[in-house]
């Protein structure tokens, strides 16, 4: 047995068929896309907050958006309901994340 690579696969002195990356180009697309998520996210969340400030939804409102608006869209729609059930549940019985809603309004 010989110490190169086998036929077919990729290695040490042995053909990639891996495409080439330019690692400019790869890094410029993930900070696009991060600073428009960040920026749309933020925005929204900034637009919220205002509200909540302003009276015009309650913090129990604002977290039940927030929940509709961000839990992952990959969940199945039962899991999804279950998650939002339980994060609110846990919002109301849990005695600090209760008193964090309670000094939003």
């Amino acid at each position: 047995m010989s110490g190169g690579p086998i036929d077919g696969i990729g290695g040490v002195g042995g053909a990639s068929s891996a495409p080439e990356l330019d690692a400019a180009d790869a890094a410029s697309a993930v900070d696009a896309t991060a600073a428009t998520e960040a920026t749309t996210g933020a925005g929204a969340l900034d637009a919220l907050a205002a509200a909540v400030e302003a009276g015009a939804v309650s913090p129990q409102q604002a977290l039940e958006q927030l929940l509709d608006e961000r839990l992952a869209a990959d969940l199945e729609p039962a899991d999804r309901a279950e998650l939002r059930a339980m994060i609110l549940e846990l919002a109301e019985a849990d005695p600090y994340l209760a008193g964090l809603l309670g000094r939003l309004g």
